[in-house]
């Protein structure tokens, strides 16, 4: 994942897609938040996304 995108990409609503809702990573923000836990994203060693859980 681009460093350009790692600050938006739990936000409610954001996308890069045209087809996308930019839901699905703000409702996981919001479940990991439920649980007092934290989420990241980065890029994995292999060039992907990266998130990471902290509890």
């Amino acid at each position: 994942m681009p460093d350009q995108y790692r600050g938006d990409v739990f936000d409610h609503g954001y996308t890069t897609s045209v087809d996308g809702t930019g839901l699905g990573l703000s409702i996981v923000d919001a479940i990991a938040e439920a649980h007092d836990w934290t989420v990241s994203a980065g890029e994995s060693d292999d060039g992907g996304a990266r998130f990471e859980f902290l509890f």
